[in-house]
């Protein structure tokens, strides 16, 4: 688990907090209070599909398709530039969370006291780290069903990380409870 989860938070650098915390006029400790429950509720989530082989194939897709400086998107994504809908990082959270995508990002916007609707740029730099952390661990050719088998290694103990009510969209009252 900390390897994936360690190679996104690597990634996540003061520049990059820098970045997007003054670009959304947040505070860095609210940015980086967000992208604490961002990066392991992706992987978490994740994890959850990993027994989907169509999701699995997608987000193989868009390993594959994210491209780009993390510094231009930071920069771009707290600019309240286009990157977040039709960027590779942006489809995977509507692949990952689909309808409970505006819920779950309430939940971390309580939790990190960042402003409505600035989780949406932070959840999709989020998504572009774990791509690119992804793509450093499987290789471009691995298959779904290895991708699928990396993260179902990681899923297990991501949910200690996570604030409760964020565990609750997640999974539901399964393990919430």
């Amino acid at each position: 688990m900390s390897n994936l989860l360690d190679s996104a938070k690597d990634l996540w650098t003061l520049g990059r907090t820098q970045l997007m915390a003054v670009g959304l006029a947040e505070s860095h400790t609210q940015v980086n209070h967000a992208m604490s429950v961002l990066l392991p509720t992706l992987l978490a989530a994740m994890a959850e599909r990993s027994g989907d082989e169509q999701a699995m194939a997608a987000v193989q897709e868009l390993m594959k398709t994210e491209a780009g400086s993390l510094d231009e998107i930071a920069q771009q994504l707290a600019a309240g530039g286009p990157a977040a809908a039709g960027s590779p990082a942006g489809k995977l959270t509507g692949l990952l969370f689909g309808g409970d995508e505006a819920r779950l990002f309430k939940e971390v916007e309580a939790f990190s006291g960042l402003k409505p609707g600035h989780v949406t740029p932070m959840a999709t730099m989020a998504a572009a780290l774990v791509l690119r952390a992804l793509s450093t661990h499987v290789k471009a050719e691995a298959g779904p069903k290895e991708l699928a088998s990396r993260l179902a290694k990681v899923g297990g103990g991501l949910s200690a990380l996570l604030p409760y009510e964020v565990v609750q969209v997640l999974y539901g009252k399964r393990e919430a409870a």
